[in-house]
């Protein structure tokens, strides 16, 4: 039966989750950040050992005259993966790690998708980053090795001094390098919610409340701050 408590049909007497598990589904919304307070937290409920990941989201940026920080996944202090956006369009996307003062990035400019939504994704091998604009490769990078743990925190960076706007749609996370033909069937036809490896998948289908359902079955729930459910996607 189904374990998750949040669950439509949590099942108090199951002893082990069978994937059954049930989520509000009121049609397709996004989230609207304001660039002043808003953001998506979850807590990691694991110990870092994440080395190959994908992550893949459908995003609308704005055009910004300052310095903002859309995500952070993995613990910083031991080298987390991060977007920041520049006043300049670049965005710089790769390894972080608080701890030791050391980044590597690669630096896509955005300037000429301001305002639409895209599918931005990110695949690492253990050595390489590959970003992908709507299944097409816009560049790599090699990067040092990645020990992510599952914390994620969207919309604004860990001090909360960075704070993004903007609109996001969807959220996906593997735990290990999509390759070019999974990103194309991503863009086209998205991959099915039971897709092997996925970590977290936030798709925003319940139009309410201060909680985003995680699909995966991993029950990585997040939780919406500020930012407000829109319905027309």
């Amino acid at each position: 039966g189904c374990t998750d408590p949040l669950a439509d049909n949590y099942n108090f007497d199951a002893n082990e989750n069978d994937g059954s598990c049930l989520y509000p589904d009121n049609g397709n919304f996004s989230l609207i950040f304001d660039g002043i307070d808003d953001r998506l937290n979850l807590e990691s409920n694991q110990e870092s050992d994440i080395t190959e990941h994908t992550i893949s989201a459908l995003i609308k940026f704005t055009e910004t005259s300052e310095r903002t920080w859309p995500l952070i996944f993995g613990a910083d202090n031991t080298g987390a993966h991060h977007w920041i956006l520049e006043s300049n369009g670049d965005l710089q996307i790769g390894y972080y790690n608080a701890g030791q003062q050391g980044y590597s990035n690669f630096d896509l400019n955005i300037e000429d998708y301001f305002n639409e939504p895209i599918y931005l994704t990110v695949s690492y091998n253990g050595q390489n980053l590959k970003v992908y604009v709507n299944g097409i490769l816009e560049g790599s990078v090699d990067q040092p090795p990645f020990s992510l743990n599952n914390s994620l925190r969207f919309g604004d960076s860990e001090q909360g001094s960075l704070p993004w706007q903007g609109e996001l749609y969807e959220l996906k996370i593997w735990d290990y390098a999509l390759d070019l033909d999974d990103i194309e069937s991503h863009v086209n036809s998205p991959i099915d919610e039971n897709y092997t490896s996925l970590v977290l998948n936030w798709q925003f289908k319940s139009g309410e409340g201060e909680v985003l359902y995680d699909r995966s079955g991993n029950q990585n729930h997040g939780s919406i701050i500020g930012a407000q459910w829109n319905s027309e996607t």
